[in-house]
């Protein structure tokens, strides 16, 4: 159940990324969507309002504070930020991890 809330907190970060950028930049709103790769559609600044978009929107939904930007993220050997499922993935790690701790 947390993983399909995640995945809908990455979508709606995604329509609301989306109203920030210009037609030809929007990236779609899918499950299968890719995010941040080699052909992923956001540059580094699209990315850091993603992060930003759904701490934000996981704060409000689960009380939860994480950070998509520290140094366990940046050395995670898969990318989290690959496509909407590793990131889903990786955020339902990091709540986890917040409530066992």
């Amino acid at each position: 159940m947390i993983a399909m809330n995640i995945t809908y907190i990455i979508l709606k970060a995604l329509k609301e990324l989306n109203q920030q950028l210009s037609p030809e930049k929007r990236i779609l709103i899918s499950t299968d969507a890719l995010l941040s790769d080699d052909e992923g559609p956001l540059d580094s600044f699209g990315l850091v309002n993603l992060i930003l978009i759904v701490e934000e929107l996981v704060s409000n939904e689960f009380g939860v504070q994480i950070s998509l930007s520290d140094e366990k993220t940046t050395t995670q050997i898969d990318n989290p930020f690959k496509s909407v499922k590793t990131l889903s993935d990786y955020v339902s790690q990091l709540i986890e991890e917040k409530r066992n701790a």
